[in-house]
């Protein structure tokens, strides 16, 4: 996916983009209906999530930075904006930019093993379904795989504030819950209960929430 920002909008946000969070509450493994999106208010993400989405929010600035960089514009706004904020130096902002890329590579391992695991359940079973009933469990090793995942993230959060510091870590705490969290919007898919006709009734697609 590639983002077109025109840097004279970065005064303009709080944010620069607002990022789109999708926690997928009920995703049947083996269905080819087409979900529909509930969009009834939902709490806030965990914890956890804001910081995995603002480390991710940071890689993207970093290379939407260096795409800026290579056209011979200043992409320092976007590199440095949550540094700047924090009012970082770039030396006490660098475990952050560590982690983000680093956790970065791990999801995308433990994803694509999780994509395996999905892929040979859904292979069981027919690719259209007649009923929710019909919708087989979910593998059962993916609880486990989740929790997986889900303290890889801890680690690497609790592994990057140690190394930020107390001080510095709770700084980066508050922005997240203060200024990071409010632009974050969460929503649940749930199947329908008709078949799916890609032709007829393609899968809708995904807000990015760039404005």
């Amino acid at each position: 996916m590639s983002y077109r920002i025109e840097p004279s909008r970065l005064a303009k946000w709080n944010i620069l983009l607002r990022l789109a969070i999708f926690c997928v509450l009920a995703v049947p493994l083996a269905s080819a209906q087409t979900p529909s999106v509930v969009t009834q208010s939902l709490p806030r993400a965990p914890l956890f999530l804001l910081y995995r989405h603002f480390l991710a929010y940071q890689n993207h600035l970093d290379r939407v930075a260096a795409q800026l960089d290579q056209q011979g514009q200043d992409g320092s706004g976007f590199r440095n904006h949550f540094e700047q904020k924090l009012g970082f130096s770039e030396a006490e902002f660098a475990p952050v930019r560590a982690t983000a890329l680093r956790l970065e590579t791990e999801l995308k391992e433990e994803d694509a093993k999780i994509k395996a695991v999905i892929d040979a359940a859904r292979a069981k079973y027919p690719r259209e379904l007649l009923s929710r009933s019909a919708l087989p469990p979910p593998p059962p090793e993916l609880k486990q795989m989740q929790k997986d995942r889900e303290a890889l993230i801890q680690h690497e959060i609790d592994q990057m504030n140690a190394a930020l510091g107390p001080r510095h870590a709770a700084k980066l705490q508050e922005v997240i819950e203060n200024d990071f969290a409010p632009s974050v919007r969460v929503q649940s898919i749930h199947p329908p209960m008709l078949p799916n006709d890609p032709a007829k009734r393609p899968l809708p697609p995904f807000p990015q929430g760039v404005n």
